[in-house]
């Protein structure tokens, strides 16, 4: 592989959304992310 190829692999930026039965079935939702933003260090915690 060459060196081109491998820095291509560092900056891949396309996002695939999951199917929406895998998403319905998930540990967390997207409340998560929001709730861990506000606070990180209370999110961990609970």
């Amino acid at each position: 592989m060459s060196n081109e190829a491998l820095a291509n692999l560092g900056t891949e930026d396309r996002r695939f959304e999951p199917p929406a039965e895998f998403a319905a079935n998930a540990n967390l939702t997207a409340a998560a992310y929001d709730e861990a933003a506000a606070d990180l260090l209370g999110f961990w915690e609970k």
